[in-house]
């Protein structure tokens, strides 16, 4: 079992709207994780909770280190998760769709060395990294899946 505590560091998101996102990916893992052999377990970390031992930790923040980037992961012994709620916005993207697709890309790749080969029509071989969401990454193609009460989280949708 995969486990992803999602942590907050931001203003810009609730408690309420985390938990809300968390419970909407949980569902899509459950729904879609099969495909891609995975059980996962997705947990909303508030201010009096403890993540859990052995968890992948994706990060809600406002800002990344170096400027670009709205998510990325990265694996420093243990997957780590990075979505930036602040330049989400500032864009026009849905936070909880970077944050699925950070979701998804660590559950499916946690240590970010599988890639495909594939030869084009030229015959010429191609090694590429398994990336899960790239090629549907946009806002455009996103998905809703239920939160908690009534709200319907858009989510990234996966390859």
């Amino acid at each position: 079992m995969i486990l992803i505590d999602v942590l907050r560091d931001t203003s810009l998101v609730t408690d309420a709207e985390m938990a809300s996102y968390c419970a909407a990916q949980q569902r899509q893992f459950d729904e879609l994780g099969h495909y891609w052999n995975l059980q996962v377990s997705v947990m909303s970390v508030g201010p009096s909770t403890n993540s859990r031992p052995g968890s992948m930790k994706l990060w809600l923040k406002d800002h990344p280190p170096d400027p670009g980037a709205l998510g990325f992961h990265d694996d420093q012994g243990n997957p780590l998760g990075y979505c930036f709620v602040a330049d989400a916005q500032a864009d026009g993207v849905r936070w909880t769709v970077t944050a699925s697709h950070e979701a998804w890309e660590m559950a499916v790749d946690p240590t970010i060395d599988r890639t495909v080969r594939y030869a084009d029509a030229a015959g010429i071989t191609w090694e590429t990294p398994v990336e899960v969401c790239d090629a549907a990454e946009d806002d455009q193609f996103s998905v809703e899946y239920q939160g908690l009460a009534d709200d319907m989280i858009p989510l990234t949708a996966i390859a």
